[in-house]
């Protein structure tokens, strides 16, 4: 197909060849009955036509908790890999590393070719509780490729801002995200703010001081779910003493006048 054709451009971008929405319908469906009668052997993947070009690499985002969970199975995913990423590869972003790089837990066929290994690009780098290395190595660059960081919802909170700090800043880890001119931030929230990523950090402050005067407690708690759900930082409304007597106002005048 033309590259430059935009009708048909626009048309594979806004439509799902039937094999795709087949295998985006039932796909997990038929993988977890697969996985109950040990037939994943069968499948290697699934495939869709046309096929992407330029091809896509999604990466994900992962909570400290889901790569806790992650590590106790003794797996490894892509965030693992960046933050093990060599010591010279360390100013790239999330999404420019993998637009840059590949890995697995094979050698590249392209380094074992003794005439050409000095020329490849590649590395080795251990996990901690991985027994085996993995390797790192340069994209084929015959082929055009998109790295596409996912979405996380402003809903999902902390994940968000994290997914803010790996997209526009390189770390290594997540308390290195969570850290700023030496100081570590207990939230990404506030790390997200001090780095300068998160815009209008008074307008929340301003909004809610405003409905303390004509608001209801339960009026006010109502302000500041939707402004958290909105993905203003809130916390620090909620640190601020004072705000947070006004937020459960109600309930200290309801305890205090309860005699038991």
């Amino acid at each position: 197909m033309n590259d430059k054709d935009e009708i048909k451009l626009h048309i594979r971008g806004r439509y799902l060849c039937s094999m795709d929405a087949m295998w985006r319908i039932l796909g997990t469906h038929i993988y977890q009955i697969l996985k109950k009668l040990n037939f994943l052997n069968c499948i290697s993947g699934y495939h869709t036509y046309p096929s992407p070009n330029p091809s896509v690499k999604v990466i994900k985002v992962k909570s400290e908790s889901e790569m806790n969970k992650i590590i106790a199975e003794n797996k490894v995913c892509d965030l693992q890999i960046y933050f093990n990423r060599p010591p010279n590869l360390r100013n790239l972003t999330y999404a420019s590393f993998f637009q840059m790089y590949t890995y697995s837990s094979n050698p590249p066929q392209q380094s074992r070719n003794t005439n050409n290994a000095s020329q490849y690009e590649h590395y080795q780098i251990n996990i901690s509780y991985i027994r085996n290395p993995y390797f790192i190595y340069t994209r084929n660059e015959s082929s055009k490729n998109i790295t596409r960081l996912e979405m996380v919802p402003l809903t999902i909170g902390e994940k968000c801002y994290l997914r803010l700090i790996l997209y526009r800043t390189p770390v290594l880890s997540f308390i290195d995200a969570r850290t700023v001119n030496g100081i570590t931030y207990n939230t990404f929230q506030l790390a997200a703010l001090a780095k300068g990523l998160v815009e209008d950090e008074n307008e929340a402050i301003i909004a809610f001081q405003w409905a303390t005067t004509y608001s209801t407690p339960a009026g006010l708690r109502t302000l500041f779910v939707i402004m958290t759900l909105q993905g203003f930082p809130t916390l620090i409304i909620y640190e601020n003493n004072d705000h947070k007597i006004k937020l459960m106002e109600d309930y200290l005048i309801n305890c205090g006048n309860n005699i038991r």
